[in-house]
């Protein structure tokens, strides 16, 4: 029973991510500068989507002791972003 709640609720993440990947092209114009924090996979995936229909800059800052501003850096960076 734990475990099928488990996953049902994993499950909902799944789709929520989806959901807001999705709302990308929505919520992102051509020339936007945006600033964003630390490090996720969503929002990183969010950022491709948005990327595939209109070009924009992002600012990324830094988070410690994590440094994880780094590595969304990268990611994007690699996206073209």
């Amino acid at each position: 029973m734990l475990l099928t709640q488990i996953r049902e609720i994993l499950d909902e993440i799944d789709v929520s991510r989806q959901s807001v990947t999705e709302q990308a092209k929505e919520h992102i114009s051509e020339n936007n500068l945006i600033l964003t924090l630390g490090l996720s996979d969503t929002l990183i995936s969010f950022f491709k989507e948005a990327h595939d229909v209109c070009k924009f800059e992002v600012i990324v800052a830094e988070t410690a002791p994590t440094f994880s501003g780094h590595l969304t850096a990268k990611k994007l960076a690699e996206a073209g972003i």
